[in-house]
């Protein structure tokens, strides 16, 4: 599946360096590594160390309407005796109209995720292709209403069962009240369709939040997230294909709050912690518990969790004939979830470090 593709990113590449004279052009990459308690979100605790590297490419074409194309591949190694290396290319194109002055804003960005798994053992290669259009219009100074629409098709080489369609539309508003305050409502609608069994799932968000700048280098954020879902599940073939429960797959119903601190440090060192918690409910319909012999006597389950994470950033100017700039980052934390199934109960410890190239 994946080298049909390959055409198709010479091609935009191509177009990408042709670019007029008039465009921005941004060269950029990546090497890092890290640890991750678990790589999935099961309970088989497997401890995955990992090195990563990326290059990105950009170019923007400085009109009245901006068009900014794209293209980045990353290679991710595990080391971990599953098949699951792999490499990831990430085209796409965005058109956009942002100006600071104006009141009127919006954006249309297109783009693709395609993920090549190396070893021949994985036959779990796939792609999804996203589609946003954001609208925003400043009503008064400081008080701006916002639109985003959003659809994404996923397709994958050897499993069919999982390929569907989601679509997702919000609507909210962020104000800027004195004293460097920032409030922001969201209400969204969300819907997934699995494309072999026709089934479709639904579930409706509100989201709070809260900003405040404390001083000029100080500032702390509050996130409340607010779920309701209903509809079908996803399909059952599915629960033998992939383990372990994610947002993402399963349609549930609860709470999610965040924290965030943010602080410049001496140095212009960039410091942020984040801490998190989440209860969510799980349900399981019958045909499921008559199908699953793990789910016989399970009516559902309820997980709660929290998290805690800090980051350390900093970025260096040079004057170097290929090297405009260069940011270090550094992140460490640990997340745990406790589950009424104790198959979803895991506790992760995970840290990484990244150092970033500005080539032009």
């Amino acid at each position: 599946m994946i080298l049909r593709y390959n055409r198709l990113l010479i091609f935009f590449l191509f177009l990408a360096f042709c670019s007029r004279a008039g465009a921005y052009q941004n060269l950029t990459a990546n090497i890092g590594g890290g640890y991750v308690g678990n790589l999935f979100a099961d309970s088989f605790n497997i401890g995955n160390s990992f090195i990563w590297n990326n290059v990105s490419f950009s170019s923007t074409s400085f009109q009245k309407i901006k068009l900014k194309l794209y293209y980045g591949i990353s290679y991710y190694n595990y080391n971990t005796d599953n098949p699951i290396n792999n490499i990831f290319h990430v085209p796409g194109v965005t058109l956009y109209k942002k100006n600071q002055d104006g009141r009127f804003k919006w954006g249309i960005d297109t783009f693709a995720t395609i993920k090549d798994y190396v070893s021949a053992n994985s036959s779990f290669d796939n792609y999804r292709i996203f589609t946003v259009a954001d609208v925003s219009y400043y009503l008064v100074p400081g008080f701006q209403a916002r639109t985003l629409y959003s659809l994404t098709r996923s397709k994958y080489l050897s499993y069919g069962v999982l390929d569907n369609i989601e679509q997702s539309a919000e609507a909210g508003i962020v104000a800027t009240l004195p004293h460097r305050t920032t409030l922001r409502g969201t209400g969204r609608y969300s819907a997934r369709r699995f494309d072999t069994d026709q089934i479709t799932f639904h579930w409706v968000d509100t989201e709070f939040g809260l900003s405040q700048s404390i001083d000029i280098r100080t500032g702390l954020s509050f996130t409340f997230l607010k779920r309701w879902s209903k509809g079908g599940e996803r399909p059952l073939a599915s629960y033998y294909i992939i383990s372990g429960i994610t947002s993402y797959w399963d349609p549930w119903s609860g709470n999610q709050v965040e924290i965030a601190l943010k602080r410049i440090l001496p140095y212009a060192i960039l410091c942020k912690i984040v801490g998190g918690s989440w209860n969510k409910s799980f349900l399981y319909d019958q045909y499921l518990r008559d199908q699953l012999s793990w789910l016989k006597n399970k009516s559902g389950r309820r997980d709660e969790g929290w998290l805690v994470r800090a980051e350390l950033g900093r970025q260096y100017g040079l004057r170097l004939p290929v090297t405009e700039s260069i940011k270090i980052n550094m992140r460490g934390g640990y997340l745990s979830n406790h589950s009424g199934d104790r198959f979803y109960t895991y506790n992760n410890f995970m840290a990484d470090l990244n150092l970033e190239i500005h080539i032009f």
